[in-house]
């Protein structure tokens, strides 16, 4: 806005300037003959550069270009805030897809079905399993949090 302003504002350059003043002036000092005791006066002042070596169109392409670039930078800031916006979706669709998956897996420990995170030494492979489910959860309520302020607020939470 300030610089769709700062553009309007840079072609009144072309406009004179103009001032009108005025006045009353009740004085002892000056005898009748120069001024009278009571004097009001009424003046318009008009001021215009003819020959400015085209100072006036170099401040209005600036101030053009200047809006321009304002532009660019909220165009650039939604597109930001869309890919934020976007990035926090499918981070949100892959934590709910390993969620699921590991919820489906959960029943498979008890049928002898052996996990990726099954080690030799693993005393429980259901244990893991539910830990596996725990931290998904965790995940996946993390990339919701992080859409929802985003949405609402407009910025990111931190972890």
């Amino acid at each position: 806005m300030k610089a769709h302003s700062a553009a309007n504002l840079a072609r009144f350059a072309y406009v004179p300037g103009v001032a009108i003043l005025g006045g009353y002036v009740h004085q002892d000092v000056l005898s009748d003959t120069v001024l009278p005791d009571n004097f009001a006066y009424v003046g318009v002042v008009a001021t215009y550069t003819l020959f400015d070596s085209l100072k006036r169109e170099r401040g209005v392409k600036e101030a053009v270009a200047q809006q321009q670039a304002a532009d660019l930078g909220v165009q650039l800031a939604k597109a930001k805030a869309a890919a934020t916006v976007k990035s926090a979706y499918i981070e949100l669709e892959r934590s709910r897809d390993a969620y699921h998956l590991a919820r489906q897996m959960l029943p498979a420990t008890q049928t002898g079905v052996r996990l990726v995170s099954h080690t030799e030494n693993s005393e429980s492979g259901r244990t893991r399993a539910e830990a596996d489910v725990f931290r998904a959860e965790k995940r996946y309520r993390e990339a919701y949090a992080a859409l929802t302020s985003l949405i609402v607020d407009g910025r990111p939470t931190t972890r």
